[in-house]
């Protein structure tokens, strides 16, 4: 058991370390972004680099104004667009921009020539962000794929490098193959010939998914051995069903990134994406844990009484720590800042703990259950007026059914503040009566029964033979009584019945051997007086 309590332990106190608590000095500025300078040389570098370096390019674009989902993509394919636009407009010379961390706001003046007349193109804008790192603004971002167009007919400028946008093969088909409206943007923005191809992905991914968890369940049987062979059907077909959804939602977010569609649709479907891919990782990461507790909890649990005690309060806290983690994932996927929320729980978890008191309560008293372990499943015990057998113990209550064969669920802040009796723990249960015979029985009577009784109780195999207690101790208004206190060994109640049950009926033919008899409660009613006058004699 001190084993299993050690394990528990470690696995509490591992919790806090699951998450990375926020720094609460200010970040510093990174060297690529601390000024114009930098900013320009970072981007340049980056999209010069073979091949080009598009996540480092990204980090000089206020994305602010994207939907998080839509960042990564969008900001490549921005990046892309972007050196497009210079390399085809201006030269830059970086010597000409500002090193200096205060500087003013950096306006970029762009313009081409169309059929010999000069068309001014939207300002390219360097400015500071509230982090103090400089960036190309979110107005410039927004603006860019429409200057894209204006300028992807144009010719490089001198020797410049010359990178496109990339195009999916299935843009090129569609361009290729299709014609009239189908190239035409349509609702939300996106081109015709793209819902439908989306709804074709998440088919194509679901039959995959389905692909993928028959082979995968296959695979565990067959190459698992063992192992495999215990698994029960519940178990595979959670797993499956998790690992099936994880594929399926990986797959079509990665097919609908290659549509290279506008922010907002790009983010909503990429929304559906991860809602499908998150599903998936939780129910799998579901049923390894129900996996690994199954296996587990048998080999470091002292009896089968203590194993149903601790498998339904480690199946509930390893459910809560998967559905945490997996929900802690989905809110960073979406752009929420989890190290200042987790942050936050300083004191927001304080009114939290102060609204769900007894919550809170009950939690703890779970805990309390596994490491002091006051009574197990099957145990009889009293705690605040409530008698009855342990059936259930969860994280927040546990179940008695009483003898009137009724349950009652007690919260487990109840075994915190009040004492709790464990009738099922005793090491032997008492029986205590007394014996009360007729005033007629002889001293040699009296003397001879206790003696046989207490040969009889000594010799018996389920008593406890040093705690005996029988002797003639006191003189009844109507009986001779004899004491006699035993201790039975018994496991639980029923065997304690028929014990009891046997030691009694041997008594009673121990009293027959001895010729002596049991008295019970009597009274003589002696009237003795002179005669009511008035009353007349009954006749000789």
């Amino acid at each position: 058991m001190v084993r299993f309590k050690f394990v528990i332990l470690i696995f509490l106190l591992a919790l806090p370390f699951l998450v990375i608590a926020q720094d609460s000095s200010p970040s510093e500025v990174s060297e690529t972004l601390e000024h114009p300078r930098a900013t320009l040389t970072t981007f340049f570098t980056a999209m010069n680099a073979s091949p080009p370096d598009l996540a480092t390019a990204a980090t000089t674009l206020d994305l602010s104004e994207v939907p998080p989902l839509a960042q990564e993509t969008q900001g490549e394919s921005t990046s892309i667009q972007l050196f497009g636009i210079f390399n085809r407009t201006k030269f830059i010379e970086l010597d000409q921009f500002s090193n200096d961390p205060n500087a003013e706001e950096v306006t970029i003046n762009l313009s081409i020539s169309i059929n010999r007349r000069i068309q001014d193109l939207p300002p390219i804008i360097i400015r500071k962000n509230a982090d103090g790192a400089w960036r190309f603004s979110a107005q410039t971002v927004a603006s860019v794929p429409a200057t894209w167009k204006l300028v992807k007919d144009q010719p490089v400028l001198g020797e410049l490098k010359d990178i496109r946008p990339y195009e999916s093969v299935y843009a090129r088909w569609a361009n290729e193959n299709l014609s009239g409206s189908w190239l035409q943007p349509g609702f939300l923005g996106v081109i015709n010939w793209k819902w439908p191809t989306l709804i074709l992905f998440l088919l194509g991914s679901y039959i995959c998914g389905l692909i993928i968890r028959i082979l995968a369940k296959l695979i565990i049987r067959l190459k698992t051995g063992r192992i495999g062979s215990e698994l029960s059907k519940s178990t595979l077909d959670s797993a499956g069903n998790g690992f099936s959804l994880l594929t399926n939602g990986l797959i079509f977010g990665y097919l609908a990134k290659q549509l290279s569609l506008p922010p907002d649709p790009k983010a909503a479907v990429l929304f559906l994406a991860l809602v499908i891919t998150t599903v998936g990782m939780g129910w799998l990461a579901m049923a390894v844990v129900q996996f690994l507790i199954n296996r587990l909890t048998p080999k470091i649990a002292d009896n089968e009484r203590a194993e149903k005690l601790f498998l339904p309060i480690l199946t509930n806290l390893g459910r809560l720590l998967v559905i945490g983690l997996t929900l802690l994932f989905f809110l960073g996927r979406i752009g929420f800042d989890i190290t200042g929320l987790i942050a936050g729980l300083g004191i927001g978890g304080l009114v939290v703990a102060l609204a769900a008191k007894d919550s809170v309560e009950n939690f703890f008293g779970s805990l309390t259950l596994i490491f002091e372990m006051p009574f197990q499943i099957g145990d009889w015990i009293i705690a605040d007026g409530i008698e009855g057998i342990v059936e259930e113990i969860s994280i927040r209550s546990t179940t008695i059914r009483t003898f009137h064969d009724s349950t009652i669920l007690v919260p487990n802040s109840k075994f915190i503040a009040k004492p709790v009796e464990n009738m099922g723990r005793r090491r032997f249960r008492r029986l205590k009566t007394t014996l009360g015979i007729t005033y007629d029985a002889t001293p040699e009577q009296v003397e001879q029964f206790v003696q046989k009784l207490r040969t009889y109780i000594l010799e018996h195999p389920k008593t406890w033979d040093d705690k005996i207690n029988i002797a003639f101790n006191d003189y009844g208004p109507s009986s001779l009584n004899i004491l006699m206190i035993v201790f039975i060994d018994a496991d639980n109640y029923n065997d304690e019945l028929l014990i009891r049950e046997e030691l009694l009926l041997g008594v009673m033919k121990i009293a027959e051997e001895c010729d002596v008899h049991f008295a019970f409660p009597t009274q003589r009613m002696i009237i003795d007086g002179p005669a009511s006058p008035g009353l007349a004699q009954r006749p000789q």
